[in-house]
């Protein structure tokens, strides 16, 4: 234990340059290692919002392009239904949440709070972000988020924050749905 009194405490510039150092490599971390990630998923759910786009638009120029050749017409329905179940003509917001609190109880999730938020329009379609506060376990935290990506309907985590507490873990989710057009 003496060798910590006989340690030189930092004195002014010293304490300035090792507070400097500290924080650049928290910047670092928070940068690489959250910010970097994060910016991936961002860029990630815009990519598959945009395939869904172009897929309605190749569904529509396919149906333009073969409405009278009636071979074509069950893939056409087929693609038509997949496109109409990710990005629906309304929220259905009720229907939404159900689907949410039907999943978390699957997959032992404890819901503390959901919170629809203030639907927008944004590139020609509907969003509705959903604020999700539980607590869980990770292995059901990684099950519930599986099972939100494998849903028919597209469904985008747009912001996370986990927090261990008491061995579990403290989350709280946006998600947004979205929908073509209407009110909820």
């Amino acid at each position: 234990m003496d060798w910590i009194w006989k340690i030189k405490k930092p004195m002014g510039k010293e304490w300035l340059l090792i507070s400097v150092g500290v924080s650049l490599l928290v910047l670092v971390f928070v940068y690489f290692f959250i910010h970097l990630p994060m910016q991936v998923r961002t860029e990630q759910a815009q990519a598959e919002s945009q395939e869904m786009r172009q897929e309605l638009q190749s569904i529509e120029a396919y149906r333009k392009a073969h409405a009278t050749e009636p071979s074509y017409e069950k893939d056409l329905l087929e693609r038509q239904a997949r496109a109409d179940r990710a990005l629906p003509d309304r929220l259905e917001q009720g229907e939404f949440l159900g689907k949410l609190q039907q999943l978390a109880f699957q997959h032992k999730i404890k819901l503390m709070q959901v919170v629809p938020k203030v639907a927008a329009v944004r590139d020609g379609l509907q969003v509705m972000p959903v604020e999700v506060k539980f607590r869980s376990s990770y292995f059901e935290l990684l099950s519930f988020l599986r099972s939100l990506r494998e849903e028919a309907r597209y469904i985008q985590v747009a912001r996370t924050a986990v927090q261990e507490k008491d061995g579990a873990l403290n989350c709280q989710l946006e998600l947004r749905i979205y929908a073509m057009k209407g009110d909820s």
